[in-house]
């Protein structure tokens, strides 16, 4: 399990310009959903996460706005809805994740047979008004999991988890923490 997250300091840069080379700077919507509907083993939970970079004519960082939500309910390290205690960091940590697990360039492969059950997940990721969205779900046809680009994935969503969890977070009514300790 990654200990931490780090957050790398990013220089505003738009690349949404046509012709520009894609960014992980540009990201402003990461939802990753992990559910299965067999074995209590496998995690089930739920990541929201939005930012707005600020729009002044220097795009001063200490205006930026973000918006994270968690709802953890299965073989996660602790369960219910909460929201991050430092949003802005959450989401950087996981636009990190993304960035050295380098999502965009991720591509399944058609699975050559079906499988009968198996998790259903998802992580969706908005850069410039695209969303990006590797899945699970058998939209058309099936992903082969098995390959190394479903591996690859699941590495992802590992890693993802590992980050998400490593955080602290609060419950919406009251803001007390729910948890504040780095997993070991």
């Amino acid at each position: 399990m990654i200990v931490a997250i780090g957050s790398t300091s990013r220089t505003a840069s738009a690349s949404c310009d046509s012709g520009a080379p894609p960014s992980y700077d540009d990201v402003s919507y990461i939802r990753i959903a992990i559910y299965s509907l067999v074995g209590q083993l496998h995690p089930w939970f739920t990541y929201e996460g939005s930012f707005e970079r600020s729009l002044g004519a220097l795009g001063d960082p200490n205006r930026d706005h973000a918006d994270v939500t968690l709802v953890a309910r299965r073989a996660t390290k602790f369960s219910g809805q909460f929201e991050a205690d430092d949003p802005i960091s959450s989401f950087r940590g996981l636009v990190d994740v993304l960035s050295r697990d380098d999502f965009f360039n991720m591509r399944l492969h058609r699975a050559s047979g079906y499988y009968l059950d198996g998790p259903e997940d998802e992580i969706l990721v908005a850069r410039c008004g695209v969303e990006t969205i590797l899945t699970t779900l058998p939209y058309g046809s099936a992903a082969d999991l098995d390959d190394n680009q479903g591996r690859a994935l699941f590495r992802l969503e590992r890693d993802l988890q590992d980050a998400v969890f490593a955080q602290k977070w609060r419950t919406p009514k009251d803001g007390v923490r729910a948890f504040s300790k780095a997993p070991p």
